[in-house]
């Protein structure tokens, strides 16, 4: 396990030097753009998720593969169970939401539960934030969470996003969960737009 951890950061931190260094090609970019998203180091993080956001901008292809790769890191439960794996889903989901990867909807609403524990708003809910990034397409999939997901805290933070998000379809989702939600803190948010 150690030698695995040695590894990685040693991969992480050359990756890091070779993406600054301009020593590689546009493919190597991107690889180490990803691996450096696994960095414990929040300066590294920040700097793969600029080089991941230029490079989406330049291809959709290249987009499509950074989002893909971002989303199944976001899958990973070790990364949700291990000390400062909550920066590293941070970026990543900060990452989704800056790139506004409509594909990665459905893994964010999945996880709008998922907090660093550090407070109450919003942005320590970074699947919540990245949803309301996305803007009017993640509407749906936020309506659906609202009205029929178990978890209060999931239709907590969709209507949250959904506020953040807001407009007339955002309005409409929440005043439709209005006539059916019974959890006072979901119907609190609800209300508050």
């Amino acid at each position: 396990m150690l030698k695995k951890l040695f590894i990685a950061a040693l991969l992480t931190t050359f990756g890091t030097f070779v993406y600054a260094s301009g020593l590689s090609n546009k493919s190597d970019d991107m690889e180490n753009a990803v691996r450096s998203l696994h960095s414990k180091d929040v300066g590294v993080r920040a700097d793969a998720r600029r080089a991941l956001c230029k490079i989406a901008k330049e291809s959709e292809r290249d987009k499509s593969r950074i989002v893909f790769e971002v989303t199944e890191m976001l899958q990973d439960p070790a990364l949700l169970n291990t000390v400062g794996g909550s920066g590293v889903w941070f970026d990543c989901a900060y990452l989704l939401g800056d790139l506004r990867a409509e594909e990665a909807m459905d893994v964010l609403v999945e996880h709008l539960d998922y907090t660093d524990g550090m407070g109450f708003a919003l942005g320590h809910y970074p699947a919540a934030w990245a949803l309301a990034d996305i803007g009017k397409p993640a509407v749906p999939k936020l309506k659906q969470a609202l009205l029929w997901n178990p978890n209060p805290k999931i239709r907590e933070n969709a209507a949250r996003a959904l506020m953040k998000i807001g407009g007339e379809d955002a309005r409409e989702a929440l005043d439709s969960a209005l006539k059916s939600e019974t959890d006072e803190i979901v119907l609190f948010y609800i209300r508050k737009q």
